[in-house]
């Protein structure tokens, strides 16, 4: 019989990239106990401090800020590293057959996405009876692909949010599980709205 990594303990498998904001997530998921492995995607969404100063990446600099200084702020702590107790895996693209194999293999409960590219049709199928859930930074119905850089672009405040939903075909079209509004203090970026809806979408997945 072939050798298998599923266990009668519940599964739990995070989909994500390496960033602060993942990392603070996977240690909530951890210390609570829903999170068994990790699945991290090559790349990020954050810019390189060392890297040429592009019309993008100064932009990105500017909307993102003192990090260090937000992190510290509404962080605190469990955003440094991914937890030392839980499976890593690391793959150039989330898309790849290494995670539909492992995914096949593990037969999850949970698969929770946060901060990936859109997840192909090939790896939902490969765990169709688990509960796919994404994190997404925009309030939906209102602000989905476009997260919450277009509500920011126009000032419209009170559509600046964070969306728990099934994981569809359609981007961040599937059923609303929860959602809240941010609340933006004169501090706020572009960076630390992102640590705060992923505070509120961590808390909401370990708590209810």
């Amino acid at each position: 019989m072939q050798n298998s990594l599923k266990t009668d303990t519940k599964t739990y498998i995070f989909l994500a990239r390496d960033s602060s904001f993942q990392r603070y997530c996977a240690n909530i998921l951890a210390s609570n106990g829903f999170l068994t492995h990790i699945i991290i995607e090559e790349g990020s969404s954050l810019p390189n401090d060392n890297s040429s100063l592009t019309f993008k990446s100064l932009f990105l600099r500017m909307a993102w800020g003192n990090r260090t200084w937000h992190n510290k702020r509404i962080f605190i702590d469990g955003y440094d590293e991914f937890p030392n107790n839980i499976s890593i895996t690391r793959v150039k693209n989330i898309n790849s057959q290494v995670t539909i194999s492992l995914i096949k293999t593990l037969e999850p409960n949970s698969i929770i996405v946060h901060g990936t590219r859109i997840i192909s049709e090939e790896v939902m199928s490969s765990a169709p009876y688990c509960n796919w859930l994404n994190i997404h930074w925009g309030l939906s119905p209102y602000y989905r692909g476009d997260g919450i850089m277009t509500p920011c672009a126009k000032k419209d405040w009170s559509k600046i949010g964070v969306t728990i939903h099934v994981l569809s075909k359609d981007i961040d079209g599937g059923k609303i599980l929860a959602q809240q509004i941010v609340k933006i203090d004169k501090h706020d970026n572009f960076y630390s709205l992102g640590i705060k809806m992923t505070k509120i979408a961590s808390r909401y997945l370990t708590e209810g």
